[in-house]
């Protein structure tokens, strides 16, 4: 397999980057009245602005050129269809599939993942709802208030990022805390804050190790 910098697509990009690496990108605004609405595009309530990067009409087609040299559209057919895409752990990666919601049938090995997905989906809505409507109590009968989520790498970041990404949506009842070092001060730290009476614990993790 021919390394990624030695194609020759990389090599003309690279080319590029060093023939406008001193241009000026306000210059390219002031001779393009059209850049903003060049370079952006939306998709439903999805906006993406790209015009403030370094980037011209060329850029744009020797990344494409690049991305037909190395066959992106072939890697990008191979995730969708459950293809082990994965090459260290020989597997699938399924976070396509976990996202969407109206996908009925992804056969791996011969087995319907979709099917598993919305199941243990479903099971997670149904723990939220019952934390939420108060069903779901601690230990001593209180309802939930403090949530600890222990997970380290993405186990960690993923949750962590949602929460962030959301808050201005959270119930303000709840008070979430993230655990990802294996030290024990970190969760002593945690402890101090929580009430136990009141507290869900999340293991996030993947593997179990």
């Amino acid at each position: 397999m021919t390394s990624l910098t030695k194609r020759p697509a990389w090599q003309a990009l690279k080319q590029h980057y060093d023939a406008m690496a001193n241009q000026s990108m306000q210059a390219w605004f002031a001779e393009d009245p059209d850049r903003f609405s060049r370079f952006s595009l939306s998709f439903e309530s999805l906006f993406l602005d790209f015009s403030k990067n370094r980037i011209t009409p060329e850029t744009l087609s020797l990344l494409v050129q690049l991305a037909k040299e190395v066959n992106l559209s072939r890697s990008i057919d191979a995730l969708f269809s459950g293809q082990p895409v994965n090459f260290t752990e020989q597997r699938a990666a399924l976070h396509t599939a976990l996202r969407d919601r109206e996908l009925k049938t992804l056969t791996i090995d011969g087995h319907n993942v979709m099917a598993d997905i919305h199941a243990e989906l479903n099971k997670m809505q149904d723990v939220v709802d019952r934390v939420h409507n108060e069903s779901w109590l601690g230990a001593t009968g209180k309802p939930i208030r403090d949530i600890v989520n222990i997970g380290i790498g993405g186990s960690h970041l993923g949750p962590l990022m949602v929460t962030a990404a959301l808050k201005s949506y959270a119930d303000p009842r709840f008070h979430c805390y993230f655990i990802s070092n294996v030290d024990g001060s970190e969760i002593q730290d945690v402890l101090k804050k929580i009430d136990p009476e009141k507290t869900l614990f999340i293991i996030s993790s993947k593997s179990f190790t």
